[in-house]
């Protein structure tokens, strides 16, 4: 057995645990019907978030420790990154703020989730066809920079004590 070719297993694994992170949010979001926006659920799911961002934080560095980066790995942590910090946050941010806004709060959620994906694309083309060193610089807001934003709000009104936003006049 290869250590190299069984060590490519490790980075992935944090990647995948950031999958679950948002894959978990993203089922209390859904299941909010039994105690609506002002239980648990909603507070849960942005500390899942949170998870999420911790293991992708840490996927990138181990795979430069392990010598194991690969173009699968990036293809696997820009998938993960939609999904933890695209499609949780934006249903997170809709069930707890701007679902009395009907078609236009999913509208809104839809926007933050599809400018997240266009940013992803972008930066992955990029990527792949930088051919020297692309500058210090990133090009727009990372989406899990962006993420941590919502799931910020959300946890500053949970220890405010503030459920959800009052949407009074809309």
């Amino acid at each position: 057995m290869n250590l190299r070719k069984a060590a490519i297993i490790i980075p992935n694994s944090f990647t995948l645990a950031s999958v679950f992170c948002g894959f978990y949010a993203i089922s209390l979001c859904a299941r909010l019907g039994e105690e609506g926006p002002e239980g648990d659920a909603i507070y849960k799911a942005a500390i899942a978030i949170m998870f999420g961002g911790f293991f992708d934080a840490t996927d990138g560095r181990i795979a430069r420790l392990t010598k194991t980066q690969s173009e699968f790995g990036v293809q696997l942590d820009s998938l993960a990154d939609v999904i933890t910090f695209g499609v949780a946050p934006a249903l997170l941010v809709y069930r707890w703020a701007l679902e009395d806004l009907g078609r236009l709060g999913l509208l809104v959620s839809f926007l933050f989730l599809a400018c997240g994906c266009l940013r992803l694309a972008r930066f992955n083309v990029l990527a792949a066809h930088a051919k020297e060193k692309t500058g210090k610089y990133n090009v727009g807001l990372a989406i899990p920079i962006a993420a941590c934003a919502i799931v910020g709000l959300v946890l500053v009104n949970h220890a405010l004590g503030i459920p959800r936003p009052a949407n009074v006049g809309l």
